[in-house]
């Protein structure tokens, strides 16, 4: 099996559309809740963790799945994920959820906040500098 999920993905998909949830998961998971109450995200979250790591699917790959999709539902998450929420409080963590992301990731993993800045930041803050001096 390739990681490039690219590859065999249109009949995964294909085939996940005919999956009934509803035999798979527990009978009262409608009871978890809403997805807009912060303890039912995190039991949905903690679900989807749960079959990731039972699954070992690596990160990279599901990560590049999620954002290079064509699948509408897909792509209106990731540019969710993307956007500012500005009706949250410019202090709420899930006000620019990207920024969150990258400062979780400089603060949990100090030994890779070189590689981070080094692969990531320097490279976009001369684009954005050659582009404003163009």
């Amino acid at each position: 099996m390739q990681l490039c999920m690219h590859l065999y993905c249109p009949n995964i998909m294909a085939a996940l559309e005919d999956i009934d949830w509803d035999t798979i998961l527990p009978s009262k998971i409608e009871e978890i809740g809403s997805s807009r109450e912060p303890a039912a995200v995190s039991k949905k979250v903690s679900i989807v963790v749960s079959l990731l790591l039972f699954l070992n699917v690596p990160f990279a790959p599901l990560l590049a799945h999620l954002f290079e999709s064509d699948d509408v539902r897909l792509r209106t998450r990731a540019g969710n994920f993307l956007e500012a929420q500005l009706n949250e409080p410019t202090t709420s963590k899930r006000r620019f959820a990207v920024a969150t992301l990258f400062q979780t990731w400089m603060t949990k993993f100090p030994n890779h906040t070189e590689t981070l800045r080094r692969h990531v930041v320097w490279p976009n803050a001369l684009k954005i500098v050659l582009q404003e001096n163009n």
